[in-house]
């Protein structure tokens, strides 16, 4: 039997303010100046180390969010409206970074998903499961790109549209498409061992 996976509010509650942070951005600099919303971010990236800290992740997401903190603290100065919409670039290069460390550590981040639902993940899985992370690292990379563009060249309201809404559309397209998939490849495996 799988141990029950535990609700953790704070992860949650972090998790929400992250997805939501662009519309914070857009309706926040009608209120705060752009360095003030750094210097928030500054701070959320700070509860997220210590939350990953206390859940005793990785050394590479506590790293990952270190830099994080290092690139907003040093925009902030230069060029505070870049640092607050450098957070989503941030955010890709981090799990780019995350997902590519765990191709050299294995078990890769999907690796480790699947066997939540697949304990006993057979090697052609594995293999699977490795192919899957090189694509998210990919699409990681990309949206990083895309973010960087918004950032540079386009106005709030189409930074806060593709950062918001946009790029979470494609990420449930990736998620959806390998949803499939995986179940042309689980139903092909099955066939060739039956």
């Amino acid at each position: 039997m799988k141990p029950p996976i535990k609700f953790k509010p704070l992860m949650v509650l972090a998790s929400v303010i992250g997805v939501a942070y662009p519309f914070a951005v857009y309706f926040g600099l009608q209120v705060f100046t752009p360095l003030a919303i750094s210097m928030g971010l500054m701070v959320f990236l700070g509860f997220r180390i210590v939350l990953q800290w206390h859940d005793k992740k990785e050394t590479i997401h506590l790293v990952s969010l270190g830099l994080t903190i290092c690139v907003v603290g040093i925009l902030a100065f230069v060029d505070s409206m870049l640092a607050v919409k450098s957070y989503p670039i941030a955010l890709c290069l981090s799990l780019a970074a995350v997902f590519g460390y765990s191709l050299i550590h294995s078990p890769t981040i999907i690796e480790r998903f699947a066997r939540m639902m697949e304990p006993d993940l057979n090697e052609s899985g594995v293999r699977y499961t490795r192919n899957v992370t090189i694509i998210w690292i990919i699409f990681f990379i990309l949206n990083a790109c895309i973010s960087l563009w918004t950032a540079l060249y386009t106005g709030l309201e189409t930074w806060t549209f593709y950062n918001g809404f946009l790029s979470y559309i494609f990420m449930g397209c990736l998620f959806a498409v390998e949803f499939v998939v995986r179940q042309f490849v689980k139903k092909k495996h099955v066939g060739t061992h039956s």
